[in-house]
């Protein structure tokens, strides 16, 4: 099942774009883990200081719809 069946309209850059193969046979998807280890390992960058989050604003959720305007 290709793009098409979504409704898109491939542009052609090559041959078989429009019903290629999203993953390569044999490649494993990665699984999602929702589980707390999984959620320390993604927060450790950014509680050693590697990773910095910058806010250009912080809303209300009553204005979240504003936020997304915003962006």
């Amino acid at each position: 099942m290709g793009f098409t069946s979504y409704g898109a309209v491939p542009v052609r850059y090559g041959e078989g774009l429009a019903d290629g193969t999203a993953v390569a046979p044999g490649i494993p998807l990665p699984v999602p883990d929702p589980s707390a280890a999984r959620l320390r390992e993604l927060a450790d960058p950014y509680d050693r200081g590697v990773l910095r989050v910058h806010l250009r604003a912080v809303r209300p959720l009553a204005r979240a719809a504003d936020a997304h305007r915003a962006a």
